[in-house]
């Protein structure tokens, strides 16, 4: 509070003397800009339990006053719960550790690390971490003692220290390495190699738990010597630490009752495979084990700038477990006829234990059923297990059926039977018109095989015989719109018949076969027409002379497309018909069209009606109408016609004759 209150009179002094111009302001302003650059320890080391400690370590300053300048004089720090008062496992946020100097002593072990930057250790210094900091400690020489985990309490779980190796080898200990474990027993898994580790006085591997190790299995009513085996404890070497490759041993073997009390001390030798146990107790039910943090003997690398030796501090417990031999479990595998598909396998172990069979993959089959037990206890009887499989499918070669005349012609298309090898195939022989069936050729029946088969029915030419095929063309109510047409030929020859065009109809189907082959029988197809929308079309009889003059008037027929029409050649005084060009009667199409008649003109000394007096004929023009499409026939030159006709030439010349006669008189009398 007094330095509060002394700064604060102090920026008020400053101000005042500011104000009158006694200071100059920009000194004022240097300082201010100072103490805003002042950088706060919580910034760049933000937890208060690690300034607490780093604070202590550098002659119990107050936590507030660390400055990153100040980390360099930084040599030890540990968390020592009565010393500063941080309980035992409070999580420590590590950062800003990085500007310490290199730390001569380090122990970290008794708080949980996070956030773990890069942490400089001194030469020759010693070190008490757990893995995860171990990983992120760097050291210019190397360190005198190493210890991962705690020495009191729970240890490191196994997980943690699996691969911990190359991580040791940097720190490479000259005195001690020490590992704390929780439950490790196989001290391989760590990754230590002895020669990485030059001159390190020994190594002490602890597990702070005791180990539960493989059963003792030794038969009922035994005596005498039993070998136990077990690959679960190790020396950090990969050896078993009960056999004679071990360099460690443990100081105490006893034996235990079911209650774990003491029995007796064993009788047992170390082999290179384990330990050699004789007369067991009928009472001992666990075999203990210790092992004392005093080594029985030197490395075997103890003479070179290796690690010297090695020691284990552990305890362990090896069940006894007494058994009768089973009678065995025989595994077959067959097939569904009973058929050995594989050999049989043997399964043995004791009454009571389980066992497990297994199915097998087989090539060629598949898993269908098993009969017996799969898995379950051994027992005094024989037991048989057997899996059965059926044959799975396998793709075979297809077989061919052709069928083809005596020349070896292909009558009908070929035809592709597939299957799986070992199934039956069934041909078929076909009624092919015009053949008779004389033989097949292969088997017509059989089991398919990886090898292609063919199968040949081989057929005879019938005696030729023709048949025919009639085609209509109707319209829907079967009125006959074209010529029918007849097609024949010999039977089993093929036909084609063909769909018309007609004026005025459109085709909507087929009945029958289009196409296709002579039978013995006769056959119709009937294209079917219906009728188009009306449409009227012209036909314009001309007559004409031959240098292409008219000489009557064209005659003009109108009517339906599709509907019929005719023309009629007239008679022309005077002229002689000589031909007609284009169709004088046909159908109307949609298409006008047009008939010429032409005529030649007659010689002109040809004889005249002898009741003519002069010779010269009156030519009358008969018009004749025509409705409804159908032209109106001309009339005859009947013989009352002809009779007028004279009588009027007759008047006519008597009236010339009378006219002339009274000119002359007229002509007289003035004269």
């Amino acid at each position: 509070m007094k330095k509060l209150g002394m700064k604060l009179f102090v920026g008020l002094f400053c101000c005042n003397i500011i104000l009158w111009g006694i200071l100059p302001a920009t000194v004022f302003a240097e300082e201010s800009g100072s103490t805003a650059r002042s950088e706060s320890v919580e910034t760049w080391m933000p937890d208060p339990n690690l300034r607490k400690a780093v604070a202590y370590y550098l002659g119990g300053i107050n936590p507030e006053e660390i400055t990153k300048e100040a980390m360099a004089n930084l040599d030890m720090l540990t968390f020592d719960q009565y010393t500063l008062d941080i309980p035992e496992d409070t999580v420590v946020d590590f950062t800003g550790l990085e500007y310490a100097g290199e730390l001569l002593t380090f122990d970290s072990t008794y708080v949980i690390a996070k956030n773990v930057p890069t942490i400089k250790v001194a030469d020759r210094s010693l070190v008490y971490v757990m893995p995860n900091v171990l990983k992120k400690l760097e050291t210019t020489g190397r360190v005198s003692q190493l210890d991962i985990g705690k020495r009191y309490g729970e240890g490191v779980p196994t997980s943690e220290l699996i691969g911990l190796g190359e991580d040791i080898h940097r720190m490479n200990p000259a005195d001690s390495l020490r590992i704390f474990s929780k439950d490790m027993a196989d001290f391989s898994a760590i990754g230590i190699q002895s020669e990485a580790l030059t001159d390190t006085n020994y190594a002490e591997f602890v597990t702070q738990t005791q180990l539960v190790l493989p059963d003792l299995k030794v038969e009922k009513d035994h005596t005498g010597k039993v070998l136990y085996t077990q690959d679960a404890l190790k020396d950090f070497r990969g050896n078993s630490l009960l056999s004679s490759v071990a360099t460690t041993m443990p100081t105490t073997v006893q034996y235990l009752d079911e209650n774990k009390e003491y029995i007796d001390y064993p009788f047992f030798d170390y082999t290179d495979e384990g330990m050699e146990f004789e007369n067991i107790p009928e009472e001992a039910a666990y075999v203990y084990i210790d092992f004392a943090r005093i080594p029985t003997r030197l490395s075997n690398n103890a003479n070179t700038r290796a690690l010297n030796y090695d020691l284990y501090s552990l305890n362990a417990l090896i069940p006894i477990v007494r058994f009768q031999p089973g009678a065995d479990v025989t595994v077959k595998y067959q097939d569904e006829e009973g058929e050995t598909l594989a050999d049989d396998e043997i399964l043995s172990g004791n009454i009571g234990e389980n066992y497990t069979s297994e199915k097998k993959t087989i090539t060629g089959y598949t898993f269908k059923e098993v009969q017996g037990n799969p898995t379950g206890p051994f027992t005094d009887q024989p037991q048989t297990v057997t899996y059965i499989y059926t044959k799975s499918p396998v793709p075979a070669a297809d077989v061919t059926v052709k069928y083809q005349d005596t020349n070896g012609k292909t009558l009908a298309n070929d035809e592709k039977l597939s299957g799986n090898i070992g199934e039956n195939y069934t041909s078929e022989q076909k009624t092919i018109t015009g053949y008779t069936f004389k033989e097949v050729q292969g088997s017509p029946t059989g089991p398919f095989t990886p090898q292609p088969q063919t199968v040949i029915y081989v057929y005879t030419k019938n005696a030729a015989n023709t048949s025919s095929v009639t085609v209509h063309y109707q319209d829907e109510a079967g009125k006959s719109l074209a010529d029918t047409v007849t097609l024949t030929g010999k039977v089993g020859e093929t036909y084609s018949s063909e769909q018309k065009k007609i004026t005025g109809y459109n085709f909507k189907e087929v009945r029958g076969n289009p196409k296709g082959q002579f039978t013995t029988e006769a056959q119709t197809v009937t294209y079917v027409y219906t009728q188009a929308a009306s449409k009227k079309s012209t036909v314009i009889a001309k007559y004409q002379d031959e240098k292409g003059n008219k000489l009557v008037d064209e005659v003009v027929l109108t009517g339906t497309i599709g509907d019929s029409y005719k023309t009629e050649q007239k008679k022309i005084d005077g002229y002689t018909f000589k031909e007609v060009q284009g169709t004088p009667e046909g159908k109307f199409t949609e298409t006008p069209q047009s008939v010429v008649y032409i005529y030649t003109k007659k010689n002109s000394a040809a004889t005249d009606d002898p009741s003519s007096p002069t010779g010269n004929t009156v030519i009358h023009s008969v018009h004749t109408s025509y409705s409804n499409g159908t032209a109106a026939k001309a009339l005859p030159n009947t013989g009352e016609e002809t009779t007028v006709s004279r009588v009027l030439t007759l008047a006519g010349i008597v009236s010339i004759l009378a006219l002339g006669s009274g000119v002359v008189v007229w002509k007289r009398k003035k004269a």
